[in-house]
């Protein structure tokens, strides 16, 4: 069930990597869906430590009042990225404090 009181959520994703900090990203805001499909894309250019890095996709539902609820994590080893950048592949949403592997 969604996060708002009316049973849906209205989120968004932020993209960031391990080791990146001015690499901060984020989604248009999908209102009212429990079952968002974004198919947005991004270009980020650099030399990144395909072997360490992780690129962590937070998720969250958008609130006009107050704080962004967290809804959840994905975590993804940059090593799972092709090299065109490009990942069809589902993931678990997880705790945003405890990355899984």
């Amino acid at each position: 069930h969604g996060a708002d009181k009316s049973g849906l959520s209205d989120p968004f994703v932020k993209i960031s990597i391990d080791g990146f900090p001015k690499i901060d990203l984020k989604t248009k805001t999908i209102k009212a869906n429990l079952n968002p499909v974004w198919n947005d894309e991004f270009t980020i250019t650099g030399a990144f430590d395909v072997k360490l890095g992780k690129v962590r996709f937070s998720v969250f539902d958008w609130d006009m009042i107050g704080k962004n609820d967290s809804l959840g994590c994905v975590f993804v080893d940059l090593s799972e990225i092709s090299v065109i950048g490009a990942l069809s592949k589902w993931f678990p949403i997880v705790k945003c404090d405890s990355p899984s592997t």
